[in-house]
């Protein structure tokens, strides 16, 4: 059930960015925060609540996997890759060290993007392989529109926190709202 039909009397607002906002402004009452460790998000102001922790795999469109023939590691070192600008843990070089694929990084056919939307986009579109985890990608994956290139994760995991002013006066709405997010993401997750 949508959260608007459930809580007609709560308005929501989304904005989508990867700028860290300053939630003490007040413009932005409940973050949605995706880093690899929680500790770097704390702090004496803030509730941080983890309620997702992914693994990444690399992925593409079958279409690709089929034109490439991507069958194993070592393939993707031909295919485009797309990656976040800026990302020094989830990436696709130790990505390979990992999986004990040995790779020239200078050779690596890569593409970096300012956003995880402009990447999902251009491997939508065919254009590239990316690291993803399954919150961001699994609905593609289980509609056949992406295929993982891998059973092999990243050894880095995505954590999800939510994160909120502790002295905030909307606290009753966001914990209304910080409770629906939780719930359907476990219900998305089945």
């Amino acid at each position: 059930m949508s959260f608007s039909v459930q809580y007609p009397q709560i308005n929501v607002n989304v904005q989508g960015s990867n700028h860290v906002e300053d939630l003490r402004e007040g413009k932005v009452d409940l973050a949605v925060r995706f880093s690899t460790t929680t500790e770097k998000l704390k702090s004496p102001l803030l509730n941080v609540d983890v309620v997702g922790d992914d693994a990444c795999y690399p992925v593409c469109t079958p279409t690709l996997q089929s034109r490439l023939s991507i069958h194993h590691p070592e393939h993707l070192l031909k295919v485009r890759l797309l990656s976040l600008e800026g990302e020094s843990v989830v990436n696709w070089e130790s990505w390979f060290e990992h999986v004990g694929v040995s790779f020239t990084p200078k050779k690596l056919q890569k593409t970096l993007v300012t956003s995880s939307d402009l990447s999902l986009s251009a491997v939508l579109a065919g254009h590239g392989a990316m690291l993803a985890s399954d919150i961001m990608v699994g609905s593609y994956l289980r509609s056949g529109q992406l295929v993982k290139l891998s059973d092999i994760p990243h050894p880095a995991r995505w954590k999800s926190h939510l994160v909120s002013l502790k002295n905030s006066p909307k606290q009753k709405r966001i914990q209304i709202f910080s409770n629906w997010i939780k719930e359907h993401l476990v219900n998305e997750a089945i």
